[in-house]
């Protein structure tokens, strides 16, 4: 480069006027909308509470840790869990011999996955793998359990600390234009225990109210008793006369907007 203090006239003209205006955006914050919250929160909470009924049943268990990897491995591909459809079962064993055992009531299957160490895998990967090829309820009803328990306990306890701590019903994020390596724009905040990450904000509907077979539970009228909550909608512009907008330039959106 032939240009003179190049990284300093780089910074003093680009860098510079827009850390000023996200400055003003971190001072300002997001709104969140806590009447959201609070009723997404507690939907969640019955998403959780019914999924860890129905596992506990088919567990025949009245209690365990359900991020317990060993004790996942017992009901998956050890001693088994009682199978809801007994008919649907009893196929799976003598369509694949060699992978499904079905005896006494209770089905397992091979384990396909190890960890360095010898040791069972149960990660998410596996459990979808279960539900892929098997149909299996109780792999279904634990990754929405996963789902559920992720949002309420983990994004929305955050966020609502977050929203309530400077008592202006509003996320004051920090954003860095230097934080990642390729140079897109970086969104973070932590204040004590709680902590907020704009780029692991959960995509669609999620925690929503789903049977053994991961379809949605119907009301009498058919409509979903409860299809999830969409973390995005849980940010509300300041009053009517703003509306968010969507913009993805690939980094270069805090240049041009």
């Amino acid at each position: 480069c032939t240009t003179p203090r190049a990284l300093f006239k780089l910074a003093q003209a680009d860098y510079l006027p827009r850390q000023r205006e996200l400055a003003k955006i971190e001072y300002n914050g997001m709104k969140v909308d806590l009447s959201y919250l609070t009723w997404g929160s507690e939907s969640l909470g019955q998403t959780i509470s019914h999924t860890r009924k129905q596992i506990f049943e088919l567990a025949e268990a009245d209690d365990f840790k359900l991020g317990s990897g060993k004790k996942l491995a017992q009901l998956f591909f050890g001693e088994g869990y009682t199978h809801p459809n007994p008919e649907y079962a009893a196929k799976l064993a003598e369509t694949y011999p060699d992978l499904v055992k079905y005896r006494g009531g209770k089905i397992s299957y091979k384990s396909q996955a190890y960890t360095v160490k010898g040791a069972i895998q149960t990660t998410d990967g596996v459990l979808n793998g279960l539900v892929t090829k098997y149909k299996c309820p109780l792999a279904n009803l634990i990754l929405a359990h996963k789902k559920a328990d992720k949002a309420k306990n983990t994004f929305f306890a955050n966020i609502e600390a977050l929203a309530l701590f400077f008592g202006d019903q509003k996320l004051h994020a920090g954003y860095g234009l230097n934080s990642t390596s390729t140079g897109r724009l970086a969104s973070s905040v932590k204040i004590g225990d709680a902590r907020f990450n704009a780029q692991n904000i959960p995509k669609g509907y999620i925690g929503a109210l789903k049977n053994l077979y991961g379809e949605l539970v119907l009301n009498d009228q058919g409509r979903p008793v409860f299809d999830g909550v969409n973390c995005k909608r849980l940010f509300i512009p300041d009053d009517d006369s703003y509306c968010f907008g969507n913009a993805d330039a690939k980094g270069a959106e805090v240049s041009i907007y």
